[in-house]
């Protein structure tokens, strides 16, 4: 698989170095993000062939 290689402007970097990351901020997206890694725990979850996607289960 071919990696690919982005570099950031100093402009985006000061712009991640000002982020408030905390237990409140960026909000509801770490808290949904930190219970989708409690769902997978040390398991693991089964991903689709080929897109590697959360794998839907029937019934």
């Amino acid at each position: 698989m071919t990696q690919l290689k982005e570099i950031l402007t100093s402009a985006q970097c000061e712009c991640i170095q000002k982020q408030t990351i905390n237990h409140d901020e960026p909000g509801s997206l770490l808290r949904d993000f930190s219970s989708f890694i409690d769902f997978i725990g040390t398991t693991g979850i089964s991903v689709s062939k080929k897109n590697h996607l959360v794998a839907m289960k029937g019934g």
